[in-house]
């Protein structure tokens, strides 16, 4: 709102400027017409001064110089000729030409250097701070897969169907999947948004991935590659946020991801079918690998809540101090030892 005024202001300035500038370039002109024992008529200065001689040239840029001279040597010795002195001629000569107060000019460059400060106030926090990385590591004997009955399209998803709610590497027994961030950053803007779109597959009777993370604002696009009916049904807490069926061959759809929180995943004609989406209004969150491992960089300095979130075991939540820079490793176990 306060860019549109902005714009506003300085579009009539710059329009009230034009006009006087050559209200003042055409007396300019007449004086210098009648030393010189020339016939102007108004529009020959609106044309360009092609139709002056050398010498209405030259006397019309000495008037329009001494003018300046006359607007700044005062202030120069007010101020003692010092830089501050040029500076502040300078500031009244730019409110003088946009035809608006000076007071008015310094608001509109104390509210656009306001603004540059705080972008680059946060570029350089994402551009620095420190990196937060670590394992997130099975408490526990390696769980084995579950075998749920199929009931529905049986002969291609099968009678029964394997899923494993927890995916641990054998050798690290680290958790795949778990979503880790940082929350209580003060003062974050929304991130742009990826590039890419995500992209949530219905594939062999499951949702592929089966946990995402984004950023505010993304594109999520949903698919089908099997030859049966699927249905994709996703739920913030609190209501639908989208609930379509699709068919054999059916066209891509997209949908923008405009609020933050998680969206569970479900197909209402396969229950077994799940998976979740996690959207951020920031860019302090990350997806454990195959081996559990995940990585934050740029985090600010400060004290913060680090959560962990696992499909099986819930919501966690430790805090976590950040230093200016360098390195945090945490290491944790889910489910957490007792």
């Amino acid at each position: 709102m306060i860019s549109k005024i902005i714009q506003a202001l300085l579009k009539n300035s710059l329009r009230v400027a034009h006009t006087r500038s050559m209200k003042h370039r055409w007396q300019n002109a007449r004086e210098c017409s009648k030393k010189h024992a020339l016939s102007l008529s108004e529009g020959s200065v609106q044309q360009g001064r092609s139709r002056f001689d050398a010498r209405s040239v030259r006397c019309v840029r000495e008037r329009e110089r001494r003018e300046e001279r006359h607007v700044c040597e005062p202030e120069g010795r007010q101020h003692g000729e010092n830089a501050a002195g040029l500076s502040a001629c300078g500031t009244h000569r730019l409110a003088a030409f946009f035809n608006i107060p000076i007071h008015v000019l310094v608001l509109v460059v104390l509210s656009l250097s306001s603004g540059d400060g705080a972008a680059a106030k946060e570029q350089n926090s994402r551009s620095h701070g420190a990196t937060v990385k670590g394992q997130i590591i099975f408490n526990g004997g390696i769980p084995q897969p579950e075998r749920i009955s199929v009931r529905r399209d049986v002969q291609f998803c099968g009678p029964t169907i394997e899923r494993s709610p927890v995916v641990v590497d054998p050798d690290s027994k680290g958790i795949a999947h778990v979503v880790v961030s940082i929350e209580g950053i003060p003062g974050m803007t929304p991130p742009r948004p990826h590039i890419e779109p995500i992209s949530l597959v219905n594939q062999q009777c499951q949702f592929i991935p089966p946990t995402q993370v984004a950023v505010i604002n993304s594109q999520l696009e949903i698919s089908s590659k099997d030859p049966v009916l699927h249905n994709t049904h996703i739920r913030t807490e609190s209501r639908t946020f989208l609930n379509v069926a699709l068919p054999p061959k059916s066209r891509i759809i997209r949908k923008s991801l405009k609020s933050a929180g998680r969206l569970t995943v479900r197909c209402d004609a396969h229950k077994f079918m799940q998976s979740s989406i996690h959207v951020f209004p920031h860019p302090y969150f990350s997806l454990t690998d195959g081996r559990g491992v995940f990585e934050i960089p740029h985090v600010p300095a400060g004290t913060y809540e680090l959560h962990v979130w696992h499909e099986t075991f819930g919501l966690q939540i430790h805090p976590i101090a950040i230093p200016s820079s360098g390195h945090v490793t945490v290491n944790l176990e889910l489910p957490p030892a007792q």
